[in-house]
């Protein structure tokens, strides 16, 4: 009996003692924060996603009004001010790359994307309408197009390429949405008011393209 008392107090020992050496670890608890536009803004929230934050938690993109006039900021959680995105007027649904070096969005029947610290705009291609989109890790971009459905587009630029899907011909997707590495996307119909989602089966990248 004293040796299995004896025993339980080195393990004891041994366990406080490898416990206390170990660095405290962060806490993964919500941070309330807010942010406060310049006069004169507003968040511009009809029908559209206004506000992401990049998959590091090191940016901040949203889209304010001002004048009547929608343009694209970028901001480092750590500054205090924005940064606007040139030749972002009318921007709708913006969204990051995976390493949040680039945020895309749609403007003037065009998908683009611009440095996540601020920079000029590249156009990756023409989009009629716009319903949302997600650059997923192969690095290509999947769109919404409502009344069309989803395309891809390499994150490079180039043609859109319809999405063949084993649905209904006719659909009005929004915010897709990337998981599972990529391999799966999940979008909502928003004239059915239904969640659907494309599995490796139905929608596999060639990284190539």
């Amino acid at each position: 009996m004293a040796a299995v008392i004896l025993a339980l107090l080195v393990t004891v020992s041994f366990l406080v003692h490898e416990l206390n050496d170990r660095p405290a670890s962060s806490s993964n608890g919500v941070t309330p924060f807010s942010i406060a536009l310049p006069p004169r803004q507003e968040l511009a929230v009809n029908n559209s996603q206004a506000v992401v934050l990049s998959p590091d938690g090191r940016y901040l993109a949203y889209v304010a009004a001002e004048n009547g006039v929608s343009h694209l900021y970028a901001r480092r959680l750590d500054q205090f001010d924005g940064v606007a995105i040139p030749d972002s007027e009318g921007t709708t649904f913006p969204f990051f790359s995976p390493n949040s070096d680039w945020v895309a969005f749609f403007s003037q029947g065009k998908l683009k994307k611009a440095p996540s610290n601020g920079g000029v705009p590249v156009v990756i291609c023409e989009v009629p309408t716009f319903f949302g989109g997600t650059w997923t890790p192969q690095d290509v971009i999947v769109v919404a197009v409502p009344n069309y459905g989803l395309a891809s587009v390499p994150a490079s630029g180039e043609s859109l390429q319809k999405i063949s899907m084993p649905i209904k011909d006719i659909i009005y997707p929004q915010g897709p949405t990337w998981f599972a590495g990529g391999e799966w996307i999940a979008f909502t119909d928003f004239m059915v008011d239904t969640f659907g989602q494309l599995g490796p089966q139905e929608f596999a990248f060639d990284t190539a393209v």
